[in-house]
C-alpha cells in the first residue's frame, strides 16, 4: 500500500547497505579516491557527547559492567592510552562498490583488488601517540608469520606497514603532537596519505554534501557508477511494481543519507536527480505517499513507538533536488530508549516460542 513511499525513503539505505560536509582540507580526506563513489562520513566525536549515545552507552555498561567503556578495540588504550573519548572522525570511501561487494574474505583478497577498489579507512585520533607506542601496538595485534612478512618504511611524515605477500592491506601512521590518524587501504592510497597529510571530498559528490545545511554525525554520501546504477534499477525491477519507482532510481544521480544524533534524533535523505521535471515528480510522489501514511491509523504495539517519526514527515523540493526528513526529540527518544530493552525481549520471547519465528511458523503469520 505504501510502496512507493517506502522505495523513495528507503532508497539511500538500500545504495548505503553497502550537510555539507566540510570543503577544506582535512586530514581524514588523505588518501582518498578523487573517483570515490561512495564516502561515509562518521563524528565519532560528536556522537559520543550525545546524551542519546551516552544513555545507551549506560545501558550497555549495566550488562558489562567489569568492562571499560572507554577502551578502544584490539588494545589500542592498553599501548597508546587513547580511549574513544580521544577519537574525532572515521571515513570510509571506495571507487567500486560493486567490486567491494565481491570481497567475501578480506584476509585472502589480492593487492591488486584493493587497489581496484580504491577503498580507504581513516580513523582520526585526537591524541598524540608516539611511533614506539603505536610499534608495540602493531606487534602485539599480529600473528608472529604475519608480522614476519611485514615492512615498515618512512613516507612523508609517518611510517608505512606493508605485507610483502600478494594479500593484505598496507597501513599508515601519522603523528603530530596532539593528532593521530590511522589509515588503512591500499598501499599507493595510503602513501598518498601519508605524503600529502591532508585531502578534500571527491568533486563527484560535492552536489550530495549540499543536499543538507549542516553535514549529520553519521553520513552517506553517493553518486552511483553506472555498474552500481544498474544493479539497483535491476533490484527496483524485481522488487517494486510501479514502473514510476524504478524511474526515480534510474534518474538519481547522487545522495546523501545521514542520521544527526543528539539529544533526540533525526533522520536525512536527499537525492539530487537527472532535472528539475524528474525530481518534481518523485516530490509529488512521496508527498502523496507521506499524506496517506500519516492518515493511517497505528495500531497499538511496537509501531506506536514509531509514531512521532511518521508524523514529523516532511519533504522538501529544491530544483533538481528532493530531501526527507523527520526525527524525534528529546522525550521522544528517551520515551522509545525506555521501552527498547521491552520490545527487544518481548521479540525475543516471540521468536523463541511455539510459533514464533524459526519454529516452522510462516514469516509475517
Amino acid at each position: 500500500m505504501h510502496s512507493r513511499f517506502v522505495t523513495m525513503m528507503l532508497f539511500p539505505l538500500a545504495l548505503a547497505s553497502v550537510a555539507r560536509a566540510e570543503s577544506n582540507a582535512q586530514p581524514y580526506f588523505a588518501g582518498m579516491s578523487p573517483d570515490a563513489e561512495m564516502v561515509l562520513i562518521a563524528d565519532v566525536e560528536s556522537l559520543l557527547a550525545s546524551p542519546l549515545i551516552q544513555q545507551i552507552q549506560a545501558m550497555v555498561q549495566s550488562m558489562s559492567p567489569s568492562e571499560n567503556p572507554n577502551a578502544l578495540p584490539m588494545g589500542l588504550t592498553e599501548f597508546t592510552g587513547a580511549t574513544n573519548q580521544d577519537l574525532g572522525k572515521i571515513v570510509v570511501s571506495t571507487r567500486d562498490v560493486m567490486l567491494l561487494q565481491e570481497i567475501d574474505d578480506p584476509s585472502t583478497v589480492s593487492k591488486e583488488q584493493i587497489e581496484q577498489t580504491g577503498v580507504m579507512l581513516a580513523f582520526q585520533i585526537n591524541k598524540g601517540i608516539g611511533a614506539d607506542s603505536f610499534q608495540q601496538w602493531v606487534e602485539s595485534v599480529t600473528p608472529p608469520e604475519e608480522l614476519a612478512k611485514t615492512s615498515k618504511s618512512e613516507v612523508g611524515k609517518g611510517l608505512l606497514y606493508n605485507s610483502e605477500g600478494q594479500t593484505g592491506m598496507a597501513m599508515g601512521f601519522l603523528p603530530s603532537d596532539a593528532q593521530t590518524m590511522i589509515f588503512v587501504g591500499s598501499e599507493p592510497s595510503v602513501k598518498t596519505a601519508l605524503t600529502t597529510g591532508s585531502g578534500k571530498l571527491p568533486a563527484k559528490v560535492a552536489t550530495a554534501e549540499t543536499l543538507s545545511a549542516t553535514l549529520p554525525n553519521l553520513a552517506v554520501l553517493a553518486a552511483p557508477s553506472a555498474a552500481w546504477k544498474q544493479q539497483l534499477v535491476s533490484s527496483a525491477d524485481e522488487k517494486f511494481t510501479s514502473a514510476e519507482d524504478a524511474e526515480f532510481i534510474k534518474q538519481a544521480e547522487q545522495f546523501l543519507f545521514g542520521f544527526n544524533i543528539t539529544d533526540g534524533l533525526t533522520i536525512l535523505s536527499g537525492i539530487k536527480f537527472a532535472n528539475d521535471a524528474i525530481a518534481n515528480k518523485a516530490y509529488t510522489a512521496m508527498d502523496e505517499s507521506i499524506t496517506e501514511f500519516k492518515a493511517t491509523p497505528i495500531e497499538p504495539g511496537p509501531m506506536s513507538l514509531l509514531a512521532p517519526l511518521i508524523n514529523k514527515m516532511q519533504v522538501t523540493e529544491d530544483g533538481d533536488a528532493v530531501t526527507f526528513s523527520t526525527g524525534m526529540n528529546a522525550g521522544e527518544s528517551q520515551q522509545m530508549l525506555m521501552m527498547l530493552p521491552m520490545l527487544v525481549m518481548s521479540q525475543m520471547s516471540q521468536g523463541m516460542g511455539p510459533g514464533g519465528p524459526g519454529m516452522g511458523a510462516p514469516a509475517g503469520e
